[in-house]
């Protein structure tokens, strides 16, 4: 699925494809994870709250998800980042995510 988020102008925020995914990471349409690829951010867009916005999309297209995942290209310290979904939910909630972006 694509996803984008918008200005209230109509502006693109931020983009990215998400995936239902299995245990084993297949694509599949009942899956019980979410698989986030291609997040990108327009210049001078808020990291943090793209990623709300993106945490609350999710969480109520999929509310049977129980964690989402993706890969960071730009860190070779930590270069996937996963959430159970408790912790994605409370991340939305706060506004601690910018130090996750």
């Amino acid at each position: 699925m694509l996803w984008v988020s918008r200005s209230e102008t109509g502006q693109i925020l931020a983009t990215c494809e998400w995936h239902l995914v299995n245990e084993v990471g297949h694509l599949v349409a009942d899956g019980r994870y979410v698989w986030v690829q291609q997040f990108e951010l327009s210049d001078g867009a808020s990291v943090s709250q793209a990623m709300r916005a993106l945490i609350r999309d999710l969480t109520s297209q999929c509310p049977w998800a129980v964690a989402a995942y993706w890969k960071r290209e730009d860190k070779l310290i930590v270069p996937q980042v996963q959430f159970r979904r408790e912790t994605f939910v409370r991340y939305a909630e706060q506004e601690v995510m910018a130090s996750h972006g």
